[in-house]
């Protein structure tokens, strides 16, 4: 088992589970209820509201996005560590390396997703070294 792969895959479902619900939840920070509600999207108009529910759709797609890759990481923390899971398991990592800087150049760093994805990143990255053994 390698346990650097499974600790990428529940900090990146963690991660997956609150981007969906910290976005629903009750209170004025509901994101996506803001974005989804902002005057410049009208009601009544069928596009709007259209835009309205791709908005909420794309964003909890992102989610399940993320915890499908945390599952897949889970399994492949089971598997035998071969040369093709460890390029898969570091272009996950690059993957993530690049949502943390992303994160951190956009929000500033007061956003805290940044630090999680490069937790995920440098797990991903531990479970193809040589400690993964």
């Amino acid at each position: 088992m390698n346990v650097f792969l499974l600790i990428a895959a529940v900090v990146l479902s963690f991660i997956g589970v609150m981007h969906t619900v910290l976005a629903e939840w009750k209170g004025e920070r509901r994101l996506v209820r803001r974005i989804t509600q902002a005057r410049l999207l009208d009601s009544s108009d069928a596009e709007d509201l259209l835009a309205k529910r791709i908005v909420r759709l794309a964003w909890h797609a992102t989610s399940l996005t993320w915890c499908g890759i945390a599952a897949a990481l889970a399994y492949l923390s089971f598997a035998e560590q071969t040369e093709s899971l460890k390029t898969v398991v570091r272009i996950l990592g690059s993957t993530f390396l690049l949502h943390s800087v992303v994160s951190l150049v956009i929000a500033r760093g007061k956003h805290p997703s940044w630090y999680l994805f490069l937790i995920v990143s440098v797990f991903c990255f531990l479970g193809t070294g040589p400690l993964s053994r």
